[in-house]
């Protein structure tokens, strides 16, 4: 299976798929391995052969969230976005608010040509929150902060290279923060739970969106460091496990004030692999120290590269419901 995945990250999908389906074969359950021959096929561009094998994924794990974004892909690929639109809502009906989901409705809204609905879900000027942050008390200043944060990362056992399965490009990435010495995690950890209070009470409850539909009572919080210097950047991802998500600045490198826009936040623009014909509506945020940055878990989001010395620290983090 695992070399199966090597040869698919390689573009060598008839390989690829040779092993995947010998893996189904022997494990008739595998509905990752179904997922994996049909993004092989579809990549072939055998979209019937494909679509055969996501009703197969389906009915293996009706719930398998990813194989029903893949379907509906599959019909935008073949220029029918009112069908991949059926497929969205098909499966939000059975999994109210799904992440990925959500996201991918947007990319079909788009398509489709339905701009006020998809800036509707979408919203990028209402549902994304910069918040500029005060130090906590027990720092002299913002700056004195936001080294203590920046030292704790670097200085985290568990930072690595992120690996390929991870939405960073060229730079590392850090185990969970809050568990063993949280150091100055601690105070940022208090800051983000207030500030996704205020968050969630500003916005409300709106039984006509599904985003605000139902908002969690209670949740769970992740966080997590990124480092990332010269060519560093991540790819447009989402985050299917969380409500809400967001992302604290500790470090930014000079060149990203420079006005180029690299080292900035994208959101709105989905990965290269999905065949949307239209270009969705994108807003990007300039990092700075000290800036905290709220957003729905189903925005995706990407970094622009950057070229140039310095090293940008940022903290992020993810809200779930519990």
């Amino acid at each position: 299976y695992n070399l199966a995945i090597a040869l698919q990250e390689q573009g060598r999908y008839r390989e690829a798929n040779a092993l995947y389906e010998a893996v189904l074969e022997a494990q008739p359950g595998h509905a990752a391995a179904a997922l994996n021959i049909a993004y092989g096929l579809q990549q072939l561009g055998e979209l019937d052969s494909a679509a055969a094998m996501l009703e197969k994924t389906i009915a293996i794990d009706p719930a398998f969230a990813k194989a029903h974004v893949n379907l509906a892909d599959l019909h935008l690929q073949r220029g029918d976005p009112e069908a991949a639109l059926a497929a969205c809502r098909a499966y939000l009906n059975a999994h109210p608010g799904s992440t990925d989901m959500l996201a991918f409705e947007t990319i079909a809204l788009w398509d489709k040509g339905a701009e006020a609905q998809a800036r509707r879900l979408t919203d990028l000027e209402r549902f994304i929150k910069p918040v500029h942050i005060s130090p906590p008390e027990a720092y002299s200043d913002l700056e004195a902060f936001n080294e203590a944060l920046s030292a704790h990362v670097l200085g985290h056992p568990t930072l690595t290279f992120a690996p390929q399965s991870h939405a960073t490009r060229e730079g590392r990435h850090s185990g969970e923060l809050l568990q063993g010495e949280k150091g100055p995690i601690g105070d940022l950890e208090r800051i983000i739970l207030d500030a996704a209070e205020a968050y969630r009470a500003q916005l409300g409850t709106d039984p006509g969106h599904p985003f605000l539909a139902a908002p969690p009572r209670n949740w769970t919080l992740s966080v997590w460091g990124v480092v990332m210097q010269a060519a560093g950047h991540q790819i447009p991802h989402i985050h299917p496990a969380a409500w809400l998500s967001g992302v604290y600045y500790a470090s930014v490198p000079d060149v990203v004030s420079s006005g180029s826009r690299a080292g900035w936040i994208e959101f709105g623009r989905p990965p290269d692999h999905f065949h949307n014909r239209r270009k969705p509506e994108t807003r990007s945020i300039q990092p700075e120290p000290g800036l905290m940055v709220l957003f729905p878990s189903y925005f995706y989001h990407h970094t622009v590269p950057f070229e140039a010395e310095g090293t940008r620290i940022s903290i992020a983090f993810d809200l779930m419901p519990a």
